[in-house]
């Protein structure tokens, strides 16, 4: 099945490559509402703790700013500014998906991430990035 969208993080080179993401749900946390479980592959893999990585597949992905709205996304040729800036959070162990409304302590923001509509793009920022660091 075709990916929703890509999301890369420019400013975590070891999180490379892109990931392909798809939206199974839409939530809200506290007044915002423009929250999404995302199923994510490959997985996201991030050190929690001193010596202890997790693997996340599935995470809450929200707009960083405000104008950029990922509610958009099943409607990409609407969004006329690419990338979207995002918030990837961990989705705690205890939470129960496809709830509506989520607690705002069920979750942990973990990195920043940007989404775009497609490999192609993912890539080019990626490379355009690390260019810069070289």
């Amino acid at each position: 099945m075709k990916p929703d969208f890509w999301l890369i993080f420019t400013e975590y080179r070891k999180l490379e490559p892109p990931r392909k993401c798809w939206i199974e749900s839409r939530c809200s946390i506290g007044r915002r509402d423009d929250v999404f479980v995302t199923k994510v592959n490959p997985p996201i893999e991030l050190e929690e703790e001193k010596y202890r990585t997790v693997s996340l597949d599935r995470v809450y992905i929200a707009n960083r700013h405000k104008g950029f709205n990922i509610a958009d996304m099943k409607k990409w040729w609407v969004i006329k500014n690419w990338p979207i800036y995002v918030h990837v959070a961990k989705i705690r162990e205890n939470c129960e998906l496809g709830l509506h409304e989520v607690a705002e302590d069920s979750f942990d923001i973990m990195v920043w991430g940007e989404v775009y509509p497609d490999i192609d793009s993912a890539w080019k920022e990626l490379h355009s990035v690390y260019k810069k660091e070289d």
